[in-house]
């Protein structure tokens, strides 16, 4: 039998030629209450306390309680803490190019693995990956990779990180350095969806 791995609200079995594939719509139901009326989203604490902190952890990089803010932050702007798993462009369409909760483009995914290649960095990041899968599939539904790698983005900018009580500075640091589309996405937004669905909980 193929292990059977929950990912991003979203059920996978992995078969034994290592292809992920989405198991049917009614078994989804019964594992994954969604709320009456509200978008599904991954549950805050549960991110925080299941992924996002387990993989700081790993890595091992200074100021890893303000990279996890950051990092929600993050995938509050971008997915609205994973709704979307690959970029939302409007009317339900998933063919935009930000893969994953993060949203992380292929074309960024690439550099930093270039720019970390033959580090003892990389080699932990690569502790989460799917070996039998592509690179840019891991960031889709491997909620641990994704993590490492978003964590391996911010980790590059040599700007030190803000304080994770400074939503102020986490909403512009990750306009700055993560977002750099002034015309798409503004530290205001940031901030109005870390409230939504980190400390509000998507409520």
């Amino acid at each position: 039998m193929s292990p059977i791995i929950i990912l991003a609200n979203v059920v996978i079995e992995i078969s034994h030629a290592g292809a992920p594939a989405v198991l049917g719509q009614k078994r989804s139901r019964l594992l994954a209450v969604r709320r009456k009326g509200t978008p599904m989203s991954i549950d805050p604490y549960h991110l925080r306390s299941c992924v996002i902190g387990p993989v700081l952890a790993h890595l091992g990089l200074p100021r890893a309680r303000d990279a996890e803010e950051l990092l929600m932050l993050t995938a509050a702007q971008e997915t609205h803490m994973g709704r979307w798993l690959r970029q939302n462009v409007g009317k339900g369409s998933a063919n935009g190019v930000g893969r994953g909760i993060y949203s992380i483009e292929p074309t960024t995914h690439r550099d930093l693995r270039f720019k970390y290649e033959d580090t003892p960095l990389i080699l932990k990041v690569d502790r989460f990956r799917a070996h039998e899968a592509s690179l840019n599939d891991n960031l889709v539904w491997n909620l641990a990779y994704s993590t490492a790698i978003a964590r391996l983005k911010y980790y590059s900018i040599k700007a030190p990180l803000p304080k994770h009580t400074d939503y102020q500075g986490m909403a512009e640091y990750w306009d700055k350095y993560y977002n750099g589309n002034p015309d798409h996405g503004f530290p205001e937004d940031a901030i109005m969806n870390y409230h939504r669905f980190v400390t509000a909980g998507g409520i």
